[in-house]
């Protein structure tokens, strides 16, 4: 929740750290000093403990609402992949549909979605 007072960069870079957290690139606590240290420097004409707040609640918005989405597409990958995987499909096509998510989740994540979905092809058709 910003304030009208609150420098909009502020509330920018708290969303940044947000996305970090949500990928593992940063803890909690540092993006809570982080937040402090942002509204420590800020020239903003609002009191710096309210800054702080709110730059913190910004940032674990954007954390939820990323992990969200990483995991909404993890899921529309495994349920793209799985019958194509089931089927025997070429490797080519399944790279490609695949692909349509490399923004969100980046090649090691799909790869490794990949490797556990095949697992999980194999393994069930042991069983049929």
């Amino acid at each position: 929740m910003r304030h009208p007072a609150d420098p909009k960069s502020a509330h920018e870079a708290a969303s940044e750290l947000g996305a970090a957290i949500a990928d593992g690139r940063c803890s909690l606590a540092n993006a809570r000093l982080a937040c402090a240290a942002i509204a420590e420097f800020s020239d903003a004409r609002v009191e710096k403990s309210g800054l702080r707040a709110r730059l913190c609640w910004t940032a674990m918005d954007s954390a939820d609402a990323h992990a969200k989405a990483i995991w909404r597409a993890e899921d529309a990958l495994r349920q793209a992949v799985r019958p194509m995987i089931n089927s025997c499909a070429a490797k080519a096509a399944i790279e490609e549909v695949a692909g349509q998510y490399a923004d969100i989740l980046g090649w090691p994540r799909i790869f490794d979605i990949l490797r556990e979905e095949v697992a999980r092809a194999r393994h069930t058709a042991r069983w049929r």
